[in-house]
């Protein structure tokens, strides 16, 4: 409770900001409405890896992904990942792009996700497989009995073969920038780290008041790497390119706050998911924060850089408390 108290206290001395929309999808599939199945997945040795046969009708570049699901009795990381189509298998080829969420345990059926590590080009008349990895007794995300059903594979571990399951009426929404959501804006863009991957930050939950379980999620970094999670309140604070410092980076947030974490390791049934951080940070029930504008960026050490300085900064976000 002691930063919720140093939040709100600074808030209030900062004037209030209008809210912004979240962004519409620029490819779905059987996402008209949130009707989703009843069932849930097992709990297998390994997490469990469900993959969705998808086939755009126009060609787009997508940079992030949601899909609608929950954990009804667990806490843990989700992963989504785009792989290519081998025709000749008809089952997923090679990883294309992907990122990691942590998903807490709720009641609650929402469209969530993450943004990807790298642009994926999605072409017309292609085929490409959504693959979502859970760690069991979560939503599948699919109809029951509606919707257009598609080929569905599953494998048990990261090495194993795949194996043909029951089809389904997967529900995807691609988008053509990295997430945001309502009242929560994009502020500047991400870099790459020294591998190709984009560390990018975002948000699946919303800045209202009061939050006690809104986070703030970060995916695509180096394993193990020690991150900085800074925030400001400036509402009209304008990205600064870093230049030679950092080519290609910006700093995308004032500095007034600033905390340190480490990314993950490991598989999404550890404590620490590979390449993943994530900083929970409550909302107070202090109805004099609603309007005011919160600057969100994350950096992370990339040791296999030769930048002056070697850390990959992520996007910036801005949250308006509503």
């Amino acid at each position: 409770m002691k930063f919720n108290r140093v939040l709100a206290a600074s808030l209030i001395v900062f004037a209030p900001t209008s809210a912004v929309a979240q962004t519409s999808p620029c490819a779905s599939f059987n996402d008209a409405t949130n009707n989703v199945t009843t069932l849930i997945t097992g709990r297998y040795s390994t997490p469990a890896t469900w993959a969705y046969l998808y086939k755009p009708t126009t060609t787009v570049t997508v940079r992030s992904v949601r899909i609608l699901t929950r954990n009804k009795y667990t806490t843990s990381f989700m992963k989504l990942e785009l792989f290519s189509h081998d025709s000749a298998t008809g089952h997923p080829a090679a990883r294309l792009a992907g990122g990691t969420w942590w998903c807490p345990a709720s009641l609650a059926m929402n469209w969530q996700g993450t943004n990807f590590d790298r642009d994926v080009t999605l072409q017309q008349g292609s085929y490409y497989w959504l693959a979502w990895t859970e760690t069991g007794w979560a939503t599948p995300p699919f109809e029951d009995g509606t919707g257009v059903v598609t080929r569905m594979v599953r494998r048990l571990g990261p090495t194993a073969a795949w194996s043909n399951g029951p089809d389904a009426a997967a529900k995807m929404r691609f988008f053509c920038e990295l997430l945001d959501d309502k009242d929560v804006a994009l502020v500047g863009p991400a870099c790459k780290g020294a591998n190709g991957d984009r560390g990018s930050l975002f948000t699946n939950t919303l800045p209202v008041v009061p939050n006690p379980d809104f986070i703030v999620q970060g995916t695509g970094f180096p394993p193990n790497a020690l991150t900085f999670l800074v925030i400001g309140f400036n509402p009209t604070f304008t990205p600064i390119p870093l230049g030679s410092l950092a080519p290609g980076c910006y700093l995308n947030s004032d500095q007034f706050l600033l905390l340190t974490g480490q990314t993950g390791c490991c598989d999404i049934r550890s404590a620490t998911a590979y390449g993943h951080v994530y900083f929970p940070i409550p909302i107070p029930a202090d109805p004099k924060l609603k309007g005011f504008a919160v600057n969100w960026q994350m950096a992370a050490a990339d040791v296999a850089s030769s930048n002056p300085l070697p850390l990959v900064f992520t996007n910036g976000l801005r949250t308006t408390l509503n």
